[in-house]
């Protein structure tokens, strides 16, 4: 918001002359706001499902690293991140089922034209047309269908990837 703590911080530094330079994040036709919430909600998920690989790392293996004169990325694209991919492609489809799926930040956030197929679906339901009805389930249908779509995916990311297990470090 133009009048909250970020929007203050940033004109107490200097570095905006007044509130009103902050940007508006909420209800913006670009959707910054609800891209920025969804980075904030679905990161910690994303390091939850990676932390306990990357503590997997033996301290062996940065022994090996660097008597093979590994620099940092160098051991972190050639040891960690094969580790890791796996579960960041399987969050990754989850991630992408929730976000396709969600309704309460684009709702809240989001403009009012144009709007997210499940708030579309919302309003249409909560105006109470009884013809809106077969549009609705077909919106409704959609939004499974595309969802189950996702879940295939990681059905499949898991099947890809777990062929692999019995060659894990």
């Amino acid at each position: 918001m133009r009048r909250g703590i970020i929007s203050t911080i940033l004109m107490q530094l200097g570095i905006i002359k007044s509130v009103q330079e902050f940007p508006i994040l909420t209800n913006d036709h670009d959707g910054i706001g609800i891209v920025i919430t969804y980075i904030w909600k679905t990161l910690p998920f994303m390091t939850m499902m990676t932390l306990p690989i990357v503590f997997r790392v033996d301290k062996k293996w940065d022994s090996l690293g660097k008597l093979y004169n590994l620099s940092n990325y160098q051991f972190f694209k050639k040891i960690v991140f094969p580790l890791i991919l796996p579960t960041l492609s399987v969050s990754f489809f989850i991630v992408l089922t929730y976000l396709f799926a969600s309704f309460e930040t684009p709702y809240i956030l989001g403009v009012t034209h144009p709007r997210v197929l499940s708030v579309s679906v919302f309003d249409m339901y909560a105006k109470g047309n009884l013809d809106a009805r077969g549009k609705i389930m077909v919106m409704n249908i959609m939004i499974s269908a595309i969802s189950l779509f996702f879940g295939g995916m990681i059905s499949l990311a898991l099947k890809f990837f777990s062929k692999f297990e019995s060659r894990e470090w």
